[in-house]
């Protein structure tokens, strides 16, 4: 390679770096200017008297660049003129800007008001014609215990009720027999009618045994019958069923 080609290579390579660290440099330099912009921002908001801040934060709802620039003006006296000459001819339009400034400022000036979007929203928009206000509330699990009381049922305008025994079945285990004994009973309506059954067992000499009560609870049907089913382990021998309801 000879020393002209070569000159013109590393050339080149110059040139691209340069370039690249200019862009660089340039990229910083937007960077810091932008951020500059930014402070800039809220140490000329906090020089205001509260009045010019509700107008600068009113302005920049209706026009950004008119709330700069009365933003950047370097004495209140610049600023009552320049808010004269914006609203001149506008007076209507300005009494209801002033209401619209004052009732965001109760509303939404409270904290951190130049990053509160509401503001300029309020301002340009106006109260919403709905307004549904949400407070969090932490859901609390609430356990309640409530005493069952005694209670008792009477049923009227009918007959004594007859328990049917259907069939009784015996099962040998250990020396015990298991007897099923199967009830029903007929009730001609049985809307939220509850019935108490007691089945007692008596043996040859007529000596109580054992005993069982249970509810028996239709299924919703108007007429109907109430089924019933009781197991009892016994030892093998005769007895008598006493059933009552």
């Amino acid at each position: 390679m000879s020393c002209g080609n070569l000159r013109v290579i590393l050339k080149n390579v110059t040139k691209d770096f340069m370039i690249k660290r200019l862009k660089i440099v340039c990229g910083i330099f937007l960077i810091l200017l932008f951020f500059c912009a930014q402070n800039l921002i809220p140490a000329r908001y906090y020089r205001l008297l509260e009045k010019e801040r509700k107008i600068f934060l009113g302005l920049r709802g209706i026009d950004s660049l008119a709330a700069l620039t009365y933003l950047n003006l370097d004495s209140p006296t610049e600023r009552v003129i320049f808010y004269k000459n914006y609203w001149q001819g506008k007076e209507a339009e300005c009494e209801e800007f002033e209401r619209c400034i004052e009732d965001a400022d109760n509303l939404f000036a409270k904290y951190a008001p130049l990053s509160d979007d509401r503001i300029p929203v309020y301002v340009k928009y106006g109260p919403p014609s709905v307004r549904n206000i949400i407070t969090p509330e932490k859901k609390i699990g609430v356990k309640i215990k409530e005493a069952i009381r005694d209670s008792s049922i009477e049923i009227n305008g009918i007959e004594d009720l007859k328990f049917e025994l259907q069939i009784g079945r015996f099962r040998e285990e250990r020396n015990l027999t298991r007897m099923e004994v199967y009830l029903s009973v007929e009730i001609e309506d049985t809307i939220d009618l509850k019935i108490s059954r007691n089945i007692k067992i008596f043996d040859e000499r007529d000596s109580f045994i054992i005993e069982k009560n249970d509810i028996l609870i239709p299924q919703g049907e108007k007429e109907g019958t109430f089924l019933d089913e009781a197991n009892f382990w016994l030892v093998p021998q005769r007895y008598r069923i006493e059933v009552a309801g």
